[in-house]
């Protein structure tokens, strides 16, 4: 996972009523690439901002 992936909880939901839910965030920093698995801050789409394990997060689109 890499600086400006979106994001979002492997809890997701898709596109329940047409729409993403709130739960899409961009990674905004990788905090520990040596931890198994690494930490990572998201800005979620509702502003908050939170440190997330990586395999608790999927990768919903990367920066190329």
């Amino acid at each position: 996972m890499k600086v400006g992936d979106l994001v979002w909880g492997r809890e997701h939901e898709e596109f329940p009523n047409g729409d993403l839910q709130d739960d899409i965030g961009i990674v905004i920093e990788v905090i520990d690439h040596i931890e198994v698995p690494p930490v990572v801050k998201v800005l979620w789409s509702s502003g908050a901002i939170d440190k997330e394990w990586t395999d608790e997060l999927e990768i919903f689109r990367r920066l190329k």
